[in-house]
């Protein structure tokens, strides 16, 4: 779904920043699947390079593990069935064939 505050976040800029490197001068447009739009995608450039320092900041403080895993039950979060499974067992899973 689109939400307005995607044309003004740290990644939108990201993928904006690396449509821009790989394809210099296309058109950038984002797909909304659950809204059925299209949008074009676009932001002024002095946003765009306080963005690019964010997210140069960020990739520095993950590089220096300074963003420690957390571990969590919910395993996830990605699923549609979230939070209706909740966390998988411990141990290895294994499928039985009957």
């Amino acid at each position: 779904h689109f939400r307005k505050s995607e044309t003004d976040d740290v990644g939108t800029a990201a993928f904006l920043l690396a449509a821009r490197q790989a394809f210099p001068g296309a058109h950038i447009e984002f797909l909304h699947l659950s809204d059925e739009t299209t949008r074009p995608m676009d932001m002024a450039e002095k946003k765009l390079g306080t963005r690019r320092d964010k997210l140069t900041n960020y990739l520095h403080d993950i590089r220096s593990g300074r963003f420690p895993a957390k571990p969590s039950a919910r395993v996830c979060p990605g699923c549609p069935a979230f939070f209706v499974c909740g966390p998988t067992p411990d141990g290895t899973l294994e499928k039985k064939f009957d």
